[in-house]
């Protein structure tokens, strides 16, 4: 039997440069500058990642328009493919997101990386064992 393992934590700098790079990227597609709202977004977004178990951020949408939210109301963190049935997704309200202080959401990626550090057992090698 297959059981699947947590992926391993990805630091908080790496996972804080994915996110700023990618909303250096949304930004840049939408015309806008990279600005205090984006900072805010992407430590949001690099916390949201952590907290679902995402190791790394690979891709990041907007919401479309539907009944249920608007154009650019979600944002969403890939881990994987965007076409892959295996991809980890998580997501958040944008307003909720760009709310969040930059320098709250750092502390509480610096919390997570800690737990997790303390969370995951250290492996040692198995005792050699000594023959007769």
């Amino acid at each position: 039997m297959n059981t699947p393992h947590p992926a391993p934590a990805a630091s908080p700098e790496a996972l804080s440069q994915q996110a700023e790079a990618g909303v250096r990227r949304l930004e840049a597609d939408l015309g806008r500058p990279f600005d205090a709202n984006s900072e805010r977004l992407s430590a949001s977004l690099a916390v949201l990642a952590s907290e679902q178990g995402l190791s790394r951020i690979d891709h990041f949408v907007l919401s479309e328009r539907n009944a249920q939210v608007g154009q650019g109301e979600l944002v969403f963190v890939v881990q994987g493919a965007l076409g892959d049935p295996a991809q980890l997704r998580a997501h958040m309200r944008t307003e909720q997101a760009v709310a969040i202080p930059a320098a709250q959401s750092r502390e509480r990626l610096r919390q997570l990386h800690e737990q997790h550090q303390l969370a995951t057992p250290v492996q040692t090698p198995a005792d050699p064992q000594l023959s007769r």
